[in-house]
């Protein structure tokens, strides 16, 4: 019976032995196991985020989009304008619509018009003048600026400088082309002889004043 005894401790001892070494082998399993499940534990318990580098770049896109809804549109500035169209007409050789930088001058829209006729007058603009958009340039021919002159001198007298001769004194006829003392002195005498002259051209009924002489003076003199 003692021997029995013996063997059945030995037999048990043998036994844990190998449980043992079950246990130890399967030791790391069990941790591996329990490590995945807490985890999965705790990612259930937390909202999922990207990685940093996701985090910075949504920051980055909110921060511009914030930036961008601060800022106050600026206006944008008008291009300058650098062409200018002009209308040439009256005595030039092409009148028309011209397209021409903007900053020129009347001489240069006209010359794009070919330049001026021989009839032009050209004491009525001023060639260094600047244009502007939309402007309408005419050149009078000499005898529509002699009108001109001619109505403006009737509507203020003031502004006509021709020589009246009937109140004109012998000095004052003097300063007309071809009339000299002696010819001053024959208008004064005509004038004491029929009175008034009645139009510029009774002034070839004076004495030494032909019709050649009224030609060159006849822009000259005015009876008021």
């Amino acid at each position: 019976m003692h021997g029995g005894s013996l063997r059945a401790k030995a037999i048990r001892s043998v036994q844990m032995k190998q449980k043992k070494k079950i246990l130890w082998m399967l030791l790391p399993v069990l941790i591996f196991v329990g490590c995945g499940t807490q985890d999965s534990i705790l990612k259930r318990g937390q909202p999922e985020t990207g990685s940093l580098e996701e985090q910075q770049d949504t920051e980055t896109v909110y921060n511009v989009e914030s930036e961008t809804q601060d800022e106050k549109p600026e206006q944008e500035e008008k291009p300058l304008q650098e062409w200018i169209y002009v209308d040439v007409c009256g005595a030039v050789r092409n009148p028309g619509v011209y397209r021409i930088e903007a900053g020129s001058r009347v001489f240069q829209v006209l010359e794009q018009a070919g330049g001026c006729t021989e009839k032009a007058s050209l004491e009525t603009v001023n060639q260094a003048d600047l244009l502007t958009d939309g402007q309408k340039i005419r050149i009078y021919t000499k005898e529509e600026a002699g009108q001109m002159e001619k109505k403006l001198q009737e509507e203020d007298p003031l502004l006509d400088d021709r020589v009246d001769i009937n109140r004109a004194g012998k000095e004052e006829l003097m300063t007309l082309t071809g009339v000299g003392e002696t010819r001053a002195q024959a208008i004064l005498a005509y004038r004491e002889t029929h009175g008034s002259f009645s139009s510029v051209e009774e002034l070839m009924q004076v004495e030494g004043i032909k019709e050649k002489t009224y030609e060159k003076l006849k822009d000259q003199i005015r009876i008021n």
